[in-house]
């Protein structure tokens, strides 16, 4: 994909565990992450 929206965001209050994002990065064969405001 060229633009991915994160869904769901860590917290302090997030009783669940969630995967880094760079496992997906890593799944989808990204290599250089670029962020933009």
């Amino acid at each position: 994909p060229k633009v991915v929206v994160p869904m769901h965001y860590k917290t302090e209050v997030l009783s669940w565990e969630l995967e880094p994002v760079e496992r997906f990065l890593k799944e989808i064969g990204v290599e250089q992450v670029v962020s933009q405001p």
